[in-house]
């Protein structure tokens, strides 16, 4: 069989003009996710990465950080709910959250919705990519970083969580894929979530996103960072989401020295109604414990992990 350009016929039915630009995303040598480009309205390279804000058609505005799609308007909020409401709804009534990463502001707009939330720091490396994204991504930080309760703080998290003394309920690494050469890799290591433990209150709760869920992709990445995690943390939950335009599942792991069961759908039916503003698109009590229904193979490659991420083995995540 020849080779074959993606198919227009979907896209074809919401403009009348095909994409003349491709961006693709290698999962495997094999397997190839391609997003069709109608405007390219950002592109530059910072001190750090390759950036792109494009019009991805279907799924509306895209920020693409090193050739690989981080977030659209069209579903960031298959990520963004899961990855700040998750730990936070396991807390129970958070007071203050660290975003690391996040610059896109999605997260920082979903914590800012829990009535209980006072304070949320952003700390991001890359101040031209929220520069970029507040200018031409408006529509998923929503005003945001603009919220009196919000600090943003344009610095590397591997030294904000070395020197801060500052302490935190709800910790979450909105963090790049742990691809090589990437910003965040440093951020996946046995001390560095050691140190960033010493950076939550007791029983706080820390969420990450933990790379591919897919076994297919990478077998070792999401089970070795649950098992580094365990480590550190008494109680490491996995779960996994699924974003369309990322084309594999993700991984998100929930780690917290809590030992109490997850509540009943109808409970937490009702704790999101009673401590957060405005209605979900994608949680609810169900769907919360659907999160962490991941597959059964997924489930055993994480407990029989046995390597834990050093700085000494963490070029291990990208094999």
């Amino acid at each position: 069989m020849g080779l074959q350009k993606p198919s227009n016929k979907s896209y074809q039915s919401k403009t009348s003009k095909p994409p003349t630009i491709w961006i693709s995303e290698y999962h495997t040598p094999n397997d190839v996710y391609y997003h069709g480009v109608n405007e390219i309205l950002y592109q530059a390279r910072t001190q750090y990465q390759a950036v792109t804000i494009a019009d991805l058609g279907a799924y509306g505005r895209g920020l693409i950080l090193d050739g690989v799609c981080q977030t659209t308007e069209g579903d960031e909020p298959f990520y963004h709910e899961p990855i700040v409401h998750l730990p936070c709804l396991i807390h129970g009534k958070p007071e203050s959250v660290l975003i690391l990463g996040g610059a896109d502001g999605g997260s920082a707009r979903e914590a800012l919705r829990w009535r209980s939330v006072e304070s949320v720091f952003v700390v991001d490396i890359d101040g031209d990519v929220v520069d970029a994204c507040r200018k031409y991504l408006p529509s998923i930080s929503r005003g945001a970083f603009e919220d009196p309760r919000c600090k943003l703080i344009i610095k590397d998290a591997l030294d904000f969580i070395e020197n801060t003394e500052q302490q935190f309920d709800v910790i979450i690494g909105d963090l790049t894929d742990p691809e090589k050469n990437s910003p965040s890799l440093a951020l996946f290591t046995k001390q560095f979530f050691s140190n960033l433990k010493r950076c939550l209150k007791p029983l706080g709760t820390f969420s990450v996103m933990s790379g591919t869920a897919s076994l297919a992709e990478n077998s070792k990445c999401y089970p070795r960072i649950c098992k580094t995690l365990a480590s550190v943390f008494k109680s490491v939950r996995p779960s996994q989401v699924f974003v369309p335009t990322y084309g594999a599942p993700v991984g998100i792991a929930i780690a917290t020295d809590r030992l109490q069961p997850l509540v009943t759908p109808q409970e937490l039916d009702e704790k999101i109604s009673e401590s957060i503003d405005g209605s979900m698109h994608v949680l609810d009590g169900n769907s919360v414990h659907g999160h962490f229904a991941v597959p059964r193979c997924l489930k055993k490659a994480i407990e029989e992990e046995a390597q834990e991420i050093t700085p000494e083995n963490v070029a291990f995540l990208i094999e």
